[in-house]
């Protein structure tokens, strides 16, 4: 089968949404100005949820999902560097330290996996021979090794990369790794899987606010959500991200800073996975639904 549709003028498209879907508008140029620079097929995720959920809404109201989209994901992106910058720095730490060894990376028996060790080792040369840092060239001139000391290392690896180089590691090693945070290794290891899909949703400009997000990970009995957690939203992310940034000591907190934005766009909670019964403070008079 062949794709046939035509393009679409601005106008065609606005004309396309009121015929189609249950959106309508107040200024047909601001409409415009967002699906010229946005996409109708960045914004239709934001009005389809208004038809999934049977009401009409202006598109107006689209934008103001977006624009809240958009912040709320720029501000997860902030915390989460600060989360990558936290497991590189303690997994490079206590590898190093524990076996006084500053190119651990290249023992391959403290690792589970052999096979998963030897895509993170090629990944990890691939990153380091085509890195434009200067860290990078500076090394590869003045050393003999394959790669530089651990602590160098992990600046060159994705949030994706450590979660899986933690993920391969040794039981007795992934446990010491996340004391650092007061949680089991299970937990760790989960919530960083799970967070590298949110990172990339986030980097990647995807619809994160309403989304259900496929990797779960195990919750801490003592961490209080107040929702199931069969179905992952951003909700279960920034409660789990919030309690990790208190050990890592950061001053601000971001479910504070969620809170106030929530307030600030007169956003629906319960489609970000809040619960009705969250108890949460500051969020006690926050919109539950529309």
């Amino acid at each position: 089968m062949k794709f046939t549709k035509p393009p679409l003028t601005l106008q065609e498209q606005l004309n396309h949404i009121s015929k189609h879907y249950k959106i309508k508008f107040k200024n047909e140029e601001l409409a415009k100005n967002y699906l010229l620079h946005c996409n109708y097929y960045k914004l239709r995720g934001y009005w389809l949820f208004f038809e999934e959920i049977e009401k009409e809404a202006y598109f107006e109201e689209v934008i103001k999902l977006y624009e809240f989209d958009r912040i709320l994901k720029s501000l997860l992106l902030n915390y989460i560097e600060r989360i990558e910058s936290s497991i590189k720095s303690t997994f490079a730490y206590h590898l190093s330290i524990t076996y006084k060894d500053s190119h651990i990376l290249l023992n391959k028996t403290i690792f589970e996996n052999q096979k998963f060790y030897k895509q993170s080792l090629i990944q990890l040369l691939n990153n380091y021979y085509n890195s434009n840092e200067l860290f990078a060239s500076h090394f590869q001139d003045k050393y003999d090794e394959i790669i530089p000391p651990i602590w160098v290392s992990v600046e060159l690896m994705t949030l994706g990369e450590i979660s899986k180089w933690y993920k391969n590691l040794n039981i007795k090693d992934r446990k010491k790794i996340a004391k650092y945070y007061s949680l089991k290794e299970r937990y760790l290891s989960t919530f960083l899987l799970h967070l590298t899909e949110v990172r990339n949703i986030c980097a990647h400009h995807g619809r994160l606010w309403n989304k259900k997000i496929s990797k779960g990970f195990q919750i801490p009995s003592f961490i209080n959500l107040y929702a199931p957690n069969q179905i992952y939203k951003v909700y279960h992310t920034i409660i789990m991200m919030d309690y990790i940034l208190a050990k890592i000591n950061i001053e601000n907190s971001l479910l504070e800073e969620v809170i106030k934005l929530i307030l600030k766009h007169n956003i629906p909670i319960k489609y970000m996975g809040f619960p009705k019964n969250h108890n949460i403070k500051g969020l006690e008079n926050a919109k539950y639904e529309y």
